[in-house]
């Protein structure tokens, strides 16, 4: 499938999904910072089989759909829901999965932080566990460190980091920045929701803009995992 072009967000930086909305809902900002950035290994050993006989061990990203047509990645976490940019979303509260093998079809929007641009997916048959997502705090990387944009095995970019935390808005709205992790270029449209792992395959970050020729911008883990702490692990 053809991708269309990213949208422009403002101050020379893209959106990457192909579906913008306008970010309608407010909540309250993430709480702080966990102390220190150090890498950690979420649950679920490598599996091969398990309650629906299907291999998962290298599942990190699904497609997610709506109307019939592929929007966006969603990335995998530890607790078996899927997170994706809300800009791509919008105010959908059910998409569908594809490549996700026995948890295709449909997902339910659990929670909603478009503040951070984030929201949760749940697949209609339930988390997907178990897993054999890990994930490491993007502050625990260095500036020219190995990273990779990840869609599957046979889509992915390889790159560098050039920050692990940049205060910024990709929205559109300078009164509201986020502390993001920037990399070289690994992106184009179509890509929003897609994983960056580290060079050992760690989830580090959720891709979600960049200026289309030199960086690439995620949201880190530790945002993440502070979001939706009480869903982010089994």
């Amino acid at each position: 499938m053809r991708r269309r072009a990213p949208l422009l967000a403002g101050g020379g930086l893209l959106l990457l999904g192909l579906v913008a909305s306008a970010l309608s809902r407010r909540a309250s900002p993430p709480p702080a910072d966990p102390p220190g950035d150090a890498p950690t290994a979420a649950a679920g050993a490598a599996v091969t089989g398990g309650a629906t006989g299907q291999n998962i061990a290298a599942l990190k990203t699904v497609q997610v759909s709506v109307g019939g047509q592929v929007i966006a990645a969603g990335t995998l976490i530890p607790s078996g829901l899927i997170v994706t940019p809300c800009h791509v979303v919008g105010e959908a509260r059910e998409v569908t999965l594809r490549g996700a093998g026995d948890w295709n079809g449909p997902a339910t929007v659990v929670e909603r932080r478009c503040d951070v641009d984030m929201l949760l997916l749940q697949p209609a048959r339930g988390p997907i566990l178990p897993n054999a997502v890990v994930v490491r705090f993007a502050g625990s990387l260095a500036a020219g460190d190995p990273i990779e944009r990840y869609r599957g095995e046979s889509d992915r970019t390889p790159g560098t980091v050039i920050s692990t935390s940049e205060s910024m808005s990709y929205l559109g709205d300078e009164q509201r920045k986020m502390r993001l992790l920037v990399t070289t270029n690994v992106a184009s449209g179509g890509d929003s929701g897609a994983a960056i792992l580290d060079g050992q395959g760690r989830i580090v970050g959720l891709l979600v803009a960049g200026d289309g020729a030199t960086r690439s911008l995620a949201i880190p883990t530790e945002t993440i995992r502070q979001t939706f702490i009480n869903r982010f692990a089994p």
